[in-house]
């Protein structure tokens, strides 16, 4: 992945899961299994993510695990890879399913709770529950801030950050956050796929800001980057959509 050759990532998780599943490994295969669900995810190969979280519950199940930490990180993915297929209701189900047991295992300051702070947030972004969004996010930053080498987790959430700014119009805040992710991302994420949807969100700054010549520009450049590593997936027609509002 960090070298941008998800294909060849992509056989190798197969590879793994197929020989995990052959040794009856069922802790490695929920793990490959999870790591699967992000990939189908990413490439909106749903219908396969979907066959995974429901075999990743079987496992679970099998074993007695419901209520483990293990869950819980199996129900936070499962619930990312249904919001981003619009199934709110579920998903937000299985959110909540992972904050229960995150609230019986976990201290406070769990750096995995920021994770589970920047989904759910984005689950209210999307559903137009803006105020709640930015509180989640919000509470994300302040364990993230603590974190050593999270630079670009930062990155992450100033953009999501910026987008619900955004939303509620609020431009100063949007444009602090965005402008701190984008500086963060260019020394620490270059290669990361949120960094697209940072420059994206600048693009759309700057269409706002009537400077046309330049968004169209920035949207170029997100979709080579998008197309490049990603294929042409459903964030890449999001953008593309974006861009033809410029044009």
């Amino acid at each position: 992945y960090s070298h941008n050759e998800n294909e060849k990532a992509y056989h190798f998780l197969k590879e793994q899961l197929t020989e995990a599943m052959s040794q009856n490994r069922d802790d490695k295969v929920l793990f490959l299994l999870s790591e699967l669900m992000g990939y189908y995810r990413v490439t909106s190969q749903f219908e396969l993510g979907n066959k995974m979280a429901i075999q990743a519950i079987k496992i679970l199940t099998h074993h007695g695990l419901e209520d483990s930490i293990a869950a819980a990180t199996t129900y936070l993915n499962i619930a990312t890879l249904y919001r981003v297929q619009g199934q709110y209701s579920y998903s937000l189900m299985m959110y909540k399913k992972c904050e229960q047991i995150y609230s019986e295992h976990l201290n406070p300051n769990d750096e995995r709770y920021a994770s589970f702070y920047n989904n759910v947030s984005l689950l209210y972004q999307e559903t137009g529950e803006y105020e709640q969004a930015i509180d989640y996010e919000l509470k994300a930053l302040s364990i993230i801030e603590k974190i050593k080498n999270c630079e670009v987790e930062q990155a992450i959430t100033y953009t999501n950050l910026s987008a619900m700014y955004n939303a509620v119009n609020n431009q100063d805040e949007a444009k602090k956050c965005l402008n701190k992710a984008i500086a963060l991302f260019k020394i620490f994420g270059v290669n990361d796929p949120h960094y697209y949807a940072a420059l994206s969100l600048k693009a759309e700054s700057l269409y706002h800001d009537k400077e046309y010549s330049k968004a169209i520009d920035l949207y170029d450049e997100v979709l080579d980057g998008i197309e490049k590593n990603y294929g042409k997936s459903k964030e890449y027609y999001i953008v593309q959509e974006n861009k033809d509002r410029v044009i």
